[in-house]
């Protein structure tokens, strides 16, 4: 097996680790890139509109529960019906679909509020055709950004002397080729994970922080975002992987900037499950040994 390249080592750190001496001008490049990328992004999607995404407050309640639903309840279900072992990934990713698209349709129609007829439909569950324009290069987009962070993190642990632990559902994943196993990943990760997370961190968390700092302005957007962004990267434990601590934190200022600038949560998903997929494409395909 032939020495990984310097690239290789930054971008897989935890199966090649990199060199100390080596690590300065990666953490300047990769930050720099993912800068200049996610100021891209935010100009391909500024245009869709003015940005919002808030609930009304008298939704919190509902929108609190349906979303700590979504995110708990597939886990807790597949643990048990699983006899506390490892869910297998069909499985965990059939309940993350059913469970969220339970939720969704739940608040979307919200039997809880009541509105004189005809119920209107919520902006957070429509989707415009005209927004793939935008929406799909921002994806396109996501990459230098995920690809500089991830180098700029691994780099940044590297002078810090912190261990780098690869996570753990990457490891799990590798365990196996069988292909009732890769579509179960591509199931879990490529739609349970965006489904749930999106209306979760999205449309639920951010949308009920904008809607109780309805008042403060553009003040009120940043503290939404930044507090939507941060509860999806802690969801991620970056305590146990600190190598997925920037990466994560560009994908959610992303995913949120798209929800932000299209009050919707479809462009998010179709994000995040495109995203998602390539990862998993890389690590089934590509990177496996």
């Amino acid at each position: 097996m032939s020495e990984p390249s310097t690239w290789q080592q930054f971008l897989d750190p935890a199966r090649y680790p990199p060199a100390p001496d080596a690590a300065m001008l990666p953490v300047v490049v990769g930050v720099t890139a993912a800068l200049l990328g996610l100021l891209a992004v935010w100009r391909v999607l500024r245009p869709i509109g003015k940005p919002d995404g808030g609930l009304p407050v008298q939704d919190s309640l509902m929108a609190l529960a349906l979303g700590f639903t979504a995110l708990l309840l597939p886990d807790i279900l597949g643990f048990v019906i699983s006899q506390n072992a490892e869910p297998d990934p069909m499985l965990l990713g059939t309940l993350q679909v059913a469970i969220a698209l339970v939720c969704i349709v739940l608040f979307a129609r919200n039997p809880l509020r009541r509105q004189e007829e005809p119920v209107p439909t919520p902006p957070w569950v429509r989707f415009e055709p005209v927004w793939l324009a935008r929406v799909l290069p921002a994806w396109a987009l996501c990459y230098p950004v995920l690809i500089g962070a991830a180098v700029a993190n691994a780099a940044l642990l590297v002078l810090l002397d912190v261990p780098i632990t690869e996570q753990h559902h990457l490891t799990r994943l590798r365990t196996d080729d069988s292909v009732p196993w890769i579509v179960g990943w591509y199931v879990l990760a490529g739609l349970g994970a965006p489904l749930r997370e999106e209306f979760a961190f999205r449309v639920v968390f951010f949308g009920v922080l904008k809607g109780w700092l309805s008042q403060a302005g553009n003040a009120g957007l940043w503290v939404a975002g930044g507090a939507s962004v941060l509860l999806f990267v802690l969801a991620h434990y970056p305590w146990q992987f600190p190598v997925l601590i920037l990466p994560l934190t560009a994908l959610g200022v992303i995913l949120t900037l798209s929800y932000v600038y299209t009050r919707s949560m479809w462009p998010g998903v179709m994000i995040h499950a495109l995203h998602n997929s390539l990862v998993l494409t890389f690590q089934f395909f590509v990177l496996a040994d």
